[in-house]
């Protein structure tokens, strides 16, 4: 079978990258398969150097480029998305993440102008685009940002200047422990995790995906077990944040990543 991968990320692509490259890994020797993507991605230099795929270098974006840009437009797009979870029963949102992190400034000053207290947009692994918020890439720390709370996504180095996100597709439950130990023992002010829930389960959703399970339940008894040092929160309990830390993202261990790689 001729199967055809594409991906739009530019840069490392975090998890994204991470699951089409398990998946190529998987399938190679049994397909012949094609990856299109940006010819600057990881996505497309994985595929090169391990030469498991054809690569097609392609400069495409997934649509969220046409999303509206102008703050009036941002504005009237999230007070009609509110006011529809309002109509539902809900009580008003104080906290927002855009999908694929696609967010930049004008998000922010629409949302503060709309009664938001937090944002969670910021994804260095993501930066500067789809993830297009006028911070640094390495910024983990929450901070005052354009009239809300900014809260990005946590982070580390898989190798000098390549961020990785917190997130369960992303990183092994090594990484994830050494990720939280490095943020406790440095006292950080926040550790911000990103999951979706199909990535507990293989892409066709028929079964579960036994490495994503194992890291999701390692995390869970691993904070259940640090639960008084490391308490997790709902962004609906207000948590009084300690804004404008540098705290910076765990640096690099070729032999984390080679465990990772492993699984």
């Amino acid at each position: 079978m001729k199967i055809l991968y594409t991906n739009f990320h530019y840069g490392d692509g975090g998890g994204h990258t991470t699951y089409i490259v398990s998946l190529a890994r998987a399938l190679h020797g049994q397909h012949t398969l094609h990856v299109a993507a940006p010819a600057d991605s990881r996505l497309l230099r994985t595929m090169a150097d391990e030469g498991i795929a054809r690569t097609l270098p392609i400069a495409f974006g997934s649509g969220l480029p046409t999303l509206p840009r102008q703050l009036a437009e941002q504005r009237a797009l999230i007070r009609g998305a509110t006011e529809l979870l309002v109509a539902t029963g809900a009580p008003h949102p104080i906290a927002f993440r855009a999908g694929s992190y696609s967010a930049n400034a004008d998000t922010l000053c629409a949302l503060a102008e709309l009664g938001f207290v937090y944002d969670a947009s910021h994804n260095g692994g993501e930066h500067p685009w789809p993830s297009a918020i006028d911070l640094p890439a390495a910024q983990i720390a929450p901070l005052r940002h354009r009239g809300v709370i900014e809260v990005p996504v946590t982070l580390i180095e898989e190798k000098a200047g390549a961020l990785r996100n917190f997130q369960i597709c992303a990183l092994s439950a090594g990484e994830m422990r050494a990720a939280l130990d490095h943020a406790l023992d440095r006292h950080h002010a926040a550790v911000t995790i990103v999951s979706h829930g199909f990535e507990l389960a293989n892409r066709a959703g028929t079964r579960p995906n036994a490495v994503h399970v194992r890291r999701f339940e390692a995390l869970c008894a691993l904070l259940a077990e640090r639960a008084t040092e490391l308490p997790t929160m709902h962004f609906a309990d207000r948590p009084e944040l300690r804004l404008g830390q540098y705290d910076v993202p765990l640096g690099p261990d070729p032999l984390r990543t080679r465990w990772r790689l492993g699984e």
